[in-house]
């Protein structure tokens, strides 16, 4: 995996306003129209704030709709947990980066939750797969999950689909047909050829229209055609030891570690460094959509 050197990101972002000229350009300048006129123009910055000022006199908050929103933090220290974050092959512990950025345990905690929130609103395949590529299938278990308080243990499920080298993995709620057929529907472009264990919930999918190749796991890890699971199969284990790193975690956050988890796996192969991606889009993490982005990984 390409990563940004230390020496590289303080070239780029020597400073506060290094910083926040950068969301500005990422977000504003050149390609979308002010909020109030619509047109194209130029934004001055307003001396001793974070806010813009457009040639129409409007007046914007470039953190707005950001997870950077009201943070009494400075940008270079979100900036810099990003980086550490990225390139990081299995992410990094909030004590970590409360001795990074010198600041408290719960802050700690918060930040790196909202960087995971800004990871999981990036890109990502609506579908998968097609005519004449074959999707690989499995599920498995995660163990180190709590829930509470009290915090007690609480397994969950995961189901992933890779094709092509790229993965979609989200939480369902058990191994029943209809849950996992549901998620076949969703993920898996029609034409696709399903490679799946022998699991008895996959044994419709023949049924349904599907192409489907069965792996007999009792027997061998492939079958005598040589197809195997193992594509979707070797990323269970980047997933678990990204969990083993943070010991627990709760239920309800575990969306985001797995999309945490997804983003860096998507990207080991990728010429452009996830940070140097992660810092070129921001899409809007807010109340409104957080919703729809914890959808993506939460699979009813």
């Amino acid at each position: 995996m390409k990563g940004t050197s230390v020496i590289d990101f303080f070239d780029r972002f020597p400073n506060e306003q290094a910083c926040l000229q950068h969301l500005v350009d990422r977000r504003w300048l050149g390609h979308t129209g002010c909020p109030r006129c619509g047109k194209l123009g130029r934004w001055s910055p307003i001396r001793g704030t974070r806010k813009y000022q457009h040639a129409c006199r409007a007046l914007i908050s470039p953190t707005e709709g950001t997870i950077f929103y009201r943070s009494n933090l400075p940008l270079m220290a979100w900036f810099y947990a990003l980086l550490l974050n990225c390139n990081s092959c299995s992410g990094v512990r909030a004590r970590f980066v409360k001795r990074q950025l010198g600041i408290g345990v719960r802050s700690a905690h918060a930040l790196c939750n909202k960087l995971r929130m800004h990871l999981a609103a990036q890109a990502r395949p609506e579908k998968v797969g097609g005519p004449g590529q074959a999707v690989y299938v499995d599920e498995t278990l995660l163990t180190r999950v709590v829930t509470g308080p009290p915090r007690q243990a609480a397994n969950a499920i995961a189901m992933g689909f890779s094709c092509n080298g790229q993965v979609v993995t989200g939480i369902i709620r058990n191994r029943r047909r209809q849950t996992i057929v549901q998620s076949i529907e969703r993920f898996v472009e029609r034409g696709s050829t399903l490679v799946t264990d022998g699991h008895g919930s996959y044994r419709c999918l023949e049924k349904l229209g599907w192409d489907h190749i069965v792996v007999d796991h009792s027997k061998a890890f492939h079958n005598f055609e040589g197809e195997t699971t193992n594509p979707i199969e070797c990323y269970w284990p980047h997933l678990k030891r990204a969990l083993r790193r943070y010991h627990q975690v709760g239920k309800e956050n575990l969306w985001l570690f797995l999309a945490e988890t997804e983003y860096r796996y998507n990207r080991r192969h990728s010429a452009i460094s996830p940070f140097d991606e992660a810092v070129s889009s921001f899409p809007e993490v807010s109340a409104k959509t957080l919703p729809n982005i914890r959808k993506r990984f939460v699979w009813p």
